[in-house]
């Protein structure tokens, strides 16, 4: 089961992109195929609305994103078989295979909290602190990664961040010295990964297993200095980066308790997502100024594209999402050793990827005539 947030997919696009200070203007891989099979369906907006964006798609094809008017009011929206329905101010951030949807919606009181929409009804998540919250993460048995924000006036805000199980809450307890964590991942055993900051641009990645907490960073040897974690599997490998300074970007993954850095790259790489066979997609740079997409498997790395490319995700089927930043920002499938372009709703238009689903369908927007973006649904011929 992929689960994915916004604050993830921005976390992965930021990284990747502290090497792109001068602008890539390539075309597209020449040996892209354009469609290969693949269908584009223009999800639309809400009504009234002129922007809208999909965000994560399941196994059922059910498609959760939101919409926005004119005037910058902005709707959450779960399209099913054809139908878009209003999800009113939650802003919905993850959907599992049971329908089951989490995001951040306004209370009686007006404030911000973390809520499930489940079975047409939507229940808020409360925790103890009572702070505003935002529901991060999903999997697939329910369990939703809150995070609350005590606003701190003249002091630093302070998060906090808890497991939400059917009623039940567990704090994940920041670690020694650090004052928060961001969890950016959860596995399907509840397992959570992400990092904290350090001194500096320093971070330290942790995994939060059976109530524990683990710091990553503190298991890195050598000349590591800088941990993160983006992803975890079932296996509990977790894939991010392994750095030996701030200044420094290796991909690797942790498992057994230490950091394997996946082979040697000149320049800067990292990790960003790993499916249940320990295929591992990111991005290198190879010495250069800018990073391109890459995929690792088998003790081996694949270029996917040149540079100015990036892959953010991957299902089980080794089918990697991910995008090709030329004159028009292109949104870009990679499986059996080609890459094709996911069609846009008319030619030459910008298209960006956010999820894909174990079926090979894919979530995103494209570009309208009118110069704005609707959330699509890219269905490929694995995922018909």
């Amino acid at each position: 089961m992929l689960t994915r947030t916004a604050p993830r997919l921005l976390l992965v696009g930021v990284l990747a992109c502290t090497l792109a200070a001068v602008p890539v203007t390539a075309d597209p891989p020449a040996a892209a195929r354009a469609g290969s099979g693949i269908t584009v369906r223009d999800l639309g907006t809400l009504p009234g609305d002129s922007w809208s964006v999909a965000v994560d798609v399941n196994e059922h094809g059910q498609v959760i994103g939101f919409s926005q008017a004119g005037n910058g009011d902005t709707r959450g929206f779960l399209w099913d078989r054809g139908v878009m329905r209003d999800l009113g101010t939650f802003s919905a951030v993850a959907i599992n295979d049971s329908g089951q949807v989490v995001g951040t919606a306004l209370n009686g009181s007006g404030a911000q909290q973390a809520a499930m929409w489940d079975g047409g009804r939507l229940r808020y998540l409360t925790t103890p602190d009572g702070a505003p919250s935002r529901a991060v993460l999903l999997n697939e048995h329910g369990q939703v990664v809150v995070q609350t924000r005590e606003y701190g006036g003249d002091e630093p805000d302070r998060l906090r961040n808890y497991v939400w199980d059917d009623g039940a809450v567990t704090e994940i307890p920041p670690l020694p010295g650090s004052p928060y964590m961001h969890p950016l991942d959860i596995n399907d055993q509840g397992w959570v990964t992400g990092y904290s900051p350090g001194p500096g641009s320093l971070r330290h990645g942790f995994l939060w297993r059976d109530g524990v907490v683990t710091d990553l960073g503190s298991a890195a040897s050598g000349d590591v200095a800088s941990t993160m974690g983006l992803a975890v599997n079932e296996a509990g490998q977790v894939a991010g980066q392994a750095s030996a300074s701030d200044t420094e970007h290796a991909a690797a993954v942790w498992q057994d308790g230490e950091w394997m850095r996946l082979g040697h790259r000149e320049g800067w790489s990292g990790a960003t997502d790993i499916n249940e066979h320990g295929t591992v997609v990111g991005w290198a740079s190879d010495g250069g100024p800018h990073e391109h997409a890459v995929l690792y498997r088998d003790g081996e790395w694949t270029d996917l594209a040149p540079a100015g490319s990036r892959a953010i995700e991957l299902n089980d089927r080794d089918q990697v999402i991910g995008s090709v930043d030329g004159y028009t920002l292109t949104a870009v499938l990679w499986q059996d050793g080609e890459t094709h372009l996911l069609p846009p709703l008319y030619p030459g238009s910008a298209t960006t990827a956010y999820d894909i689903s174990e079926r090979g369908q894919v979530a995103g927007s494209a570009r309208v005539l009118s110069g704005v973006e609707h959330a699509v649904l890219w269905t490929t011929a694995r995922g018909s």
